[in-house]
């Protein structure tokens, strides 16, 4: 277990950007953190931060739209705030002792439920940038040999993604717009450049 926990860690979740596993993936995480012995806790919480910082990247005011989804069904879904990784990252904003009031959900309530039972809690700079993106910043997000980069650059008030590369039917990675998302509230792709 601990093996498969490390490889996740360093090559990456195998349902990345995968709407309905993702949630699956992180429920799973989060059960492991809870019950598992030390060793597998500590491994564990390892993996979910780093997750959780690449959600913080990857997002702006808690709207993210990854430049490719790993199913072809969810290819066409246009809204910011549809991730399931949202579900778990408003709860735990939420605990904050000086965190925003009121950060409804708009589904996925089955996952968030496992925020407020679970002892993990974010770490300070990834709630932080998760909150406002205090500098400018560039990062690419690889998913193996051959694989789709996330790109992400950002800022205060602002988030650009790209990279959403297709590999053929087989590879399963659909490629979406690049995308501009302004600190305006947008909460579809209509409503972003």
């Amino acid at each position: 277990l601990l093996t498969l926990i490390e490889e996740l860690r360093t090559a990456g979740l195998y349902e990345f950007n995968s709407i309905p596993y993702e949630g699956y993936t992180l429920t799973a995480l989060l059960n492991l953190e809870a019950f598992g012995s030390e060793e597998i806790q500590s491994a564990t919480r390892r993996l979910l931060d780093q997750l959780n910082w690449g959600y913080a990247l990857g997002s702006l005011g808690f709207r993210r739209f990854p430049p490719f989804r790993r199913q072809y069904a969810h290819a066409g879904d246009t809204d910011l705030e549809g991730d399931r990784h949202v579900a778990l990252i408003k709860p735990w904003i939420s605990l904050l002792r000086d965190g925003p009031a009121d950060l409804g959900l708009t589904g996925s309530h089955h996952i968030a439920l496992w925020a407020c039972w679970s002892p993990y809690r974010l770490p300070d700079q990834t709630a932080r940038w998760i909150l406002g993106k205090p500098e400018e910043y560039f990062v690419r997000m690889g998913h193996g040999p051959n694989g789709s980069p996330e790109i992400y650059s950002g800022g205060p008030g602002y988030l650009l993604s790209g990279g959403g590369v297709n590999r053929g039917e087989r590879s399963l990675i659909v490629a979406r717009p690049i995308t501009l998302i302004l600190d305006d509230g947008a909460v579809d792709l209509s409503q972003v450049l």
